[in-house]
């Protein structure tokens, strides 16, 4: 449950694996990250609000997404461990911590076809996760075709040789 005065769209919801009274000072320290991050995913999701999700996954076993749902209906599993938005942050698959986009997937949420961006975070050298922000195709495909340039037509092509977004595309 939301306390008020909040909405579901002020906050995000913290799920995980373990017994919070014997977690140790690192991942009480990282919780605490995670749940300062609160205002800046919701920065992300005013400033993008066709955004799917915004979360961080954190290795020690917990999710901050945003916005709210109930945990029902999503909340951490160690299967994530092996999903692209995850996986593309790992120091061996990404020494340069660099954003990394997925391929495109469905939703397991019901919003549709989408990719992700995905940026590790680290504390000095310590890997700690992965922030990510799910995008639909449809919002993708709508700006491109709302681009304005000169000549030609913006599209968005995968590292895998997608074509994620078109100004035709339906």
């Amino acid at each position: 449950r939301i306390p008020p005065p909040f909405t579901p769209d002020d906050v995000g919801n913290l799920t995980g694996d373990g017994d919070l009274a014997r977690l140790d000072a690192a991942t009480r320290d990282e919780l605490a990250m995670a749940l300062a991050l609160n205002p800046l995913l919701h920065g992300v999701r005013r400033n993008l609000p066709d955004a799917a999700w915004v979360y961080y996954t954190s290795a020690r076993g917990f999710i901050h997404i945003h916005p709210w749902v109930p945990s029902t209906q999503a909340r951490f599993s160690p299967a994530m461990f092996d999903k692209p938005f995850y996986r593309l942050g790992l120091p061996a698959q990404n020494p340069e911590r660099a954003i990394r986009w997925t391929p495109m997937y469905v939703d397991l949420y019901g919003k549709g076809m989408m990719v992700t961006a995905t940026l590790p975070v680290y504390r000095g050298d310590a890997f700690l996760g992965t922030v990510s922000i799910d995008l639909t195709l449809d919002e993708l495909t709508a700006y491109v075709r709302d681009f304005k340039g000169s000549d030609g037509a913006l599209m968005i092509v995968n590292a895998s040789g997608q074509l994620i977004a078109h100004p035709s595309a339906t």
